[in-house]
């Protein structure tokens, strides 16, 4: 399974434009491997919302909050509601479960458009697009040199300009569309797949983190023993066994029904298991006196 190692938040602005990430990039490694991380931000710090910007990478677009009421696109308004028109950048590296190892780089440029004049709705839409990056541990690339921030200058780099970057290096990357990433079987998360990396995790994930206090919503509607099994526990197995077997898609369900028949009829295979050893005594002399016979006749042919 893949292993997120670092994260980049470049341009990643928030709370009415007035709070964000200027280029901010994440070591999630401890000697080098890929560890365990926390972060601790104070109420309001933007746990949420740091949250929301990395998700939009397996699932672009979401949403976030208790009733899924924050869109992405809101990090582009100012406190007074007013779109701004710039681009943010979102990278993660992963550190792939290969032998020798692999470094994954994934990465979203997205900026917002005005998508028709139409002042009854609204006018602004989100244009983005993904792209990934796979080397050796030794590629040219790296989450900290992408072209994404000038360092000097304190300015972003605007996502027609990173576009062309990827598309002038395309033998390095690999670009995706909007409309791709859109399809749950497009290329896009077939390519994530291939490398372990499986949107229907992060989906359980966003469920556990996207509201204040965790894992309330993820156990709604599982009350008790029963229906923790039924509709947290099997449903979360099935879809990890599915991401490693395409088979059968409901492999787990039919393993729990097949263990339930071998339940429901054990009284039977038990009684079949008594009738077998009872036959098994009454011919164990006639097996005896076979076994002789063969043994006299292999005496008799020498």
């Amino acid at each position: 399974m893949a292993k997120l190692s670092k994260i980049r938040l470049t341009n990643c602005k928030y709370d009415g434009l007035r709070k964000g990430h200027e280029n901010s990039i994440f070591d999630l490694t401890k000697d080098g491997d890929p560890s365990h991380g926390l972060f601790t931000l104070a109420n309001g710090g933007g746990k949420g919302v740091m949250m929301q910007f990395i998700f939009q990478i397996m699932l672009p677009e979401t949403r976030w909050g208790k009733n899924n009421g924050n869109k992405i696109i809101s990090t582009f308004y100012d406190h007074r509601g007013n779109p701004n028109y710039f681009t943010s950048h979102i990278v993660l590296e992963w550190v792939l479960d290969t032998i020798p190892e692999k470094r994954l780089i994934t990465g979203i440029a997205m900026k917002p458009v005005i998508k028709n004049i139409d002042m009854e709705e609204e006018n602004t839409g989100l244009y983005y697009f993904l792209y990934t990056y796979e080397h050796d541990n030794n590629g040219y690339f790296t989450i900290e040199n992408l072209p994404l921030y000038d360092a000097n200058t304190k300015e972003t780099t605007n996502i027609d300009e990173l576009e062309n970057f990827i598309d002038a290096n395309k033998r390095d990357f690999i670009k995706y569309s909007q409309s791709s990433a859109k399809r749950i079987d497009g290329d896009y998360y077939k390519y994530l797949e291939s490398r372990g990396i499986y949107r229907g995790e992060w989906l359980n994930l966003k469920t556990i983190n996207k509201s204040e206090g965790g894992a309330g919503d993820y156990f709604s509607g599982a009350s008790d023993n029963k229906a923790i099994f039924d509709k947290i526990i099997i449903p979360a197995l099935s879809e990890n066994i599915r991401n490693y077997n395409y088979d059968n898609g409901d492999n787990l369900v039919e393993m729990f029904k097949s263990n339930l028949s071998i339940t429901k009829d054990l009284p039977i295979l038990i009684q079949r298991e008594g009738d077998y050893r009872a036959l098994i005594q009454e011919i164990e002399p006639l097996i005896e006196n076979a076994d002789s016979g063969s043994r006299f006749i292999d005496i008799r042919d020498r």
